[in-house]
């Protein structure tokens, strides 16, 4: 099943080397979210690009306001004078905020439509993540390690010690976001950084995942026997055989050697 930022960008002539990753959705018929994602070479140097959105707002707002993010993030790539990653991640998704917070004010049947979306570039050895709203990105090697932080209100709540991780896991309100590309002017992103080592996997997944799949038990079947397709489904299938209360969405990544090495 191709996403549909595969589809824009394979139509735009930019989608390389779909072997390099794997994905997974199922979508729940009581739920209105999804997830995309894309690959794109950004810079001159070596680096390669994923980002993924869940949105909101309707079933069909949410779905333009995904793909209508996705497609502006790649024209604003295509046409970005900034030579670092970091510039060219914030301008593109600031870029496609406006231009879709344009589009639902002039259109009656759009307004309240938005989209999270969370973007990876690799280069060398160094991993950039931009984040907004509660689709996550995780690291996996020895450990497991959650490098975005939900815009929630629950984790708002758990910030301001107001509420206990466990306790947020199982709140009512865990699925409010505090922020989101689409819904005001201006939007705020958060930047990460870290160094990759070999061996390690990334994945980006909503919360259909995380709410139902405990982080021990991703790590264990990342670890697991099998290729990155069936690690991939398995943890849809437990998902699903825990609830499946949500979409469920997971996409794998494992950098090989050329893309972990320095450019």
């Amino acid at each position: 099943m191709r996403t549909v930022a595969q589809t824009v960008l394979r139509k735009a002539g930019l989608l390389e080397d779909e072997d390099k990753f794997s994905y997974r959705y199922w979508k729940h018929k009581r739920n209105e979210s999804g997830l995309s994602l894309f690959l794109r070479r950004v810079c001159r140097k070596t680096a390669q690009s994923v980002f993924g959105s869940r949105w909101y707002g309707g079933h069909k707002a949410g779905e333009f306001a995904s793909r209508y993010v996705v497609e502006h993030i790649v024209r604003s790539i295509k046409g970005s004078k900034e030579e670092e990653a970091v510039g060219i991640l914030s301008e593109s998704i600031e870029t496609a905020n406006r231009k879709l917070k344009e589009y639902a004010d002039a259109h009656q049947q759009m307004r309240g439509m938005g989209t999270t979306i969370v973007a990876a570039v690799i280069q060398g050895r160094t991993l950039l993540v931009a984040n907004v709203g509660d689709s996550r990105l995780y690291i996996v090697g020895d450990e497991i390690t959650q490098v975005t932080q939900d815009h929630s209100l629950v984790q708002e709540m758990v910030r301001l010690g107001q509420m206990d991780p466990q306790s947020a896991k199982n709140h009512p309100d865990k699925n409010i976001i505090t922020r989101a590309v689409g819904v005001s002017e201006k939007v705020k992103i958060d930047i990460f950084e870290r160094q990759l080592r070999a061996g390690e996997y990334i994945i980006l997944c909503s919360d259909g995942l995380t709410n139902m799949v405990e982080d021990s038990v991703i790590l264990q079947i990342l670890h697991g026997a099998g290729s990155l397709s069936d690690k991939a489904e398995r943890l849809i299938e437990l998902a699903n055989k825990n609830g499946g209360k949500d979409n469920i969405t997971v996409i794998i990544i494992e950098p090989n050697s050329d893309e972990v090495a320095e450019c």
